[in-house]
């Protein structure tokens, strides 16, 4: 919202005239008559912001929340390399898992979740008014015809052979169930996903963007496999 006015500055007070705005056209983003602000100075800048010392005190107790988590998710990333891999034996259930075995599992679990977690809080901290509102226009404006998404249908795969479909499907289901957060995380496509039939299984591999690779290495990857519940869902094994 742009509006060309006067400012005047008398003494420490400072008045801004709002031309043609009504008052009403401001009230959303904060402001009220009498309201106390957060005047910010800068080269070439100038910025008003409604005070509100409650919300601040929480703002900076989430900022401690997603400064924990952040150091709580490095914490379950560096226990999970002091761990060994999961051996060929235990993916194909020739053998079961060891308690290691399953402890580097939940962890890597546990490093993957708190990713989005942590992104969609510091994206909700970084909100301003001002975009929330473009987000909530954005939003209200009626999809085109084409960009309708199509109706979900139950998912059923084969996966005794190879077809494009399959390969379609274990991709979205993938990227839905493990790779979706919100509007703050990583894109599938960062991930750089990739669905593979190999020997008779199917197979996805994607980028471990959580890890923190060393110096000079390229980020980590991880192998799932593809398998059947008894319902007949897709699961995911970690290799």
């Amino acid at each position: 919202m742009r509006n060309e006015t006067v400012l005047r500055v008398r003494g420490k007070q400072v008045r801004i005239s709002l031309g043609s705005l009504a008052s009403e056209k401001i009230q959303p983003f904060g402001f009220q008559d009498g309201q106390e602000v957060e005047v910010e100075l800068g080269p070439d800048l100038l910025r008003i912001s409604p005070r509100n010392p409650e919300g601040s005190t929480i703002r900076q107790e989430a900022g401690q929340i997603a400064s924990e988590l952040r150091h709580l998710r490095e914490r379950a990333a560096a226990l999970r390399k002091r761990l060994p891999e999961v051996t060929d034996g235990m993916t194909e259930l020739a053998e079961p898992y060891t308690t290691e075995a399953e402890l580097a599992v939940a962890l890597e679990g546990a490093v993957l979740d708190l990713g989005p977690w942590i992104e969609r809080l510091e994206e909700a901290m970084a909100a301003t008014p001002e975009r929330l509102r473009e987000d909530w226009e954005r939003a209200r404006r009626p999809l085109p015809a084409g960009d309708l998404p199509p109706e979900t249908a139950p998912l059923t795969l084969d996966l005794e052979r190879f077809s494009e479909a399959a390969r379609r499907a274990i991709y979205e289901d993938v990227v839905r169930s493990r790779f979706r957060s919100g509007p703050s995380s990583p894109a599938p496509d960062d991930f750089e996903i990739q669905v593979v039939y190999f020997y008779g299984r199917w197979m996805v591999l994607y980028r471990k963007l959580w890890e923190i690779p060393p110096p000079g290495s390229d980020v980590p990857r991880e192998l799932l496999v593809v398998g059947l519940n008894e319902r007949r869902e897709p699961t995911y094994l970690a290799v």
